[in-house]
């Protein structure tokens, strides 16, 4: 019978900062659990210390079956890609009846994701396997093991299930977890106009209305130009225009206020600055407010502390916060969640459920996606469309180079 057991787990990293602290789990044969925690909890450690790879200060790791293990991949995304997937074709036919999986969806395609979901149902072994792709663990894991504080706590269902859990034992918003709250009645018709828009080099000529309150998914391939696509809807507020050439002509709705955050826009001009005093010397000095804002993201913890000393997800949580607090109602966002820890990647679309205004966001997250009521496809290929659901791959036919 494959299965592991775990009692009474400590590991101490060498600088002595106690990581795990007596521990206690079983995986039973033929389960899928989903490794979650916020990053630097242990989630890998654990991985490495049921491998045999670490030696822990003290307690018990008891498995039978024979033990598979991938660590996570040092290769580009597109060998590291091909190279994972044989790799996991390797250890779903191989042997070993315990998979132990760290990040195996990284720099997987959607259809490999996809394809990865379709081995783990399918299969008879019993998997821990470490994501951060909330809709692939909801997809395949019917356990959740949430490593956090030095603690292991198990979830007996999926990543549906233990995501409202975890939102029960916090504050749930009004509303619920479906889609975002619907912002009051606006007497603004649109809130972007589009009209033969075409992203020079990029795409053909589109057109696109959203109206003030939608949230709208920009998806498609890399380099099909939903991030140029940001950009000129960002420069249409400034007085000399947007940086990226474009012809056509885009149009923001009156008084409409667009903020912009990049991937890379992580601020190190603030790392030595608190928190407390970012919010008061940028914003208006309403600290009842700002304390609202920096809850509804759930980082009200960081008011003393340092935007350097921060983690990922709590920086990205917190520049959308400022961009929300300096009255902007329109949030462009490119691939809000990427990169960002589970616990992180759900606190930040919890807190943009409530944001009243209009989303318009790249994102490669299913998960997220789910949140949004319209999906615009950049095809790869030039071609800009309206879907009715998401989709990310590129969808083929001839370029028409006279387009352009």
């Amino acid at each position: 019978m494959a299965h592991v057991h775990v009692a009474g787990l400590t590991y101490v990293l060498p600088g002595g900062r106690v990581l795990l602290d007596e521990v206690s789990f079983r995986v039973g044969e033929g389960v899928t659990a989903g490794v979650v925690g916020p990053d630097g909890a242990g989630k890998s450690t654990l991985l490495r210390l049921i491998a045999g790879r670490l030696t822990p200060a003290k307690g018990e790791i008891v498995s039978s079956g024979g033990i598979g293990f991938m660590p996570r991949s040092p290769h580009p995304p597109l060998a590291g890609g091909r190279r994972r997937r044989f790799a996991l074709e390797a250890l779903l036919r191989g042997p070993d009846q315990v998979l132990l999986l760290d990040e195996p969806d990284d720099h997987l395609d959607m259809p490999g994701k996809e394809w990865l979901e379709d081995q783990l149902r399918a299969s008879a072994k019993t998997v821990l396997i470490v994501s951060r792709d909330r809709q692939l663990l909801a997809n395949a894991a019917n356990r959740i093991i949430s490593v956090e504080g030095r603690d292991v706590r198990v979830h007996e269902g999926g990543y549906t299930t233990f995501a409202d859990a975890r939102r029960d034992r916090g504050s749930r918003p009004p509303g619920g977890y479906g889609r975002p709250e619907a912002g009051p009645p606006s007497s603004r018709a649109t809130a972007i106009t589009c009209r033969r828009l075409r992203l020079t080099g990029l795409t053909v000529p589109f057109d696109l209305t959203v109206r003030p309150g939608e949230r709208v998914a920009l998806l498609g391939p890399d380099d099909a130009g939903k991030s140029s696509f940001l950009r000129t809807l960002a420069g249409a507020a400034l007085p000399e225009g947007s940086a990226a050439p474009f012809g056509g002509t885009v149009d923001l709705g009156p008084g409409i206020r667009p903020g912009h955050l990049t991937a890379d826009d992580d601020r190190p001009d603030l790392d030595r600055r608190r928190v407390s005093e970012i919010v008061r010397r940028d914003l208006p000095p309403d600290r009842e407010a700002a304390a609202a804002a920096l809850a509804r993201y759930d980082i009200a913890g960081t008011w003393n502390r340092k935007y350097g000393a921060l983690s990922r997800g709590e920086r990205a949580r917190l520049r959308i916060v400022l961009l929300e607090m300096a009255d902007v109602d329109l949030l462009l966002l490119d691939d809000p969640t990427g990169g960002l820890d589970t616990p992180s990647a759900d606190a930040l679309q919890r807190g943009l459920r409530r944001f009243p205004g209009t989303v318009v966001a790249t994102t490669h997250d299913r998960w997220l996606a789910a949140d949004f009521t319209r999906y615009v496809h950049f095809a790869g290929d030039g071609r800009v469309s309206e879907v009715d659901i998401p989709i990310w791959e590129p969808m083929r036919e001839v370029k028409c180079q006279d387009d352009y």
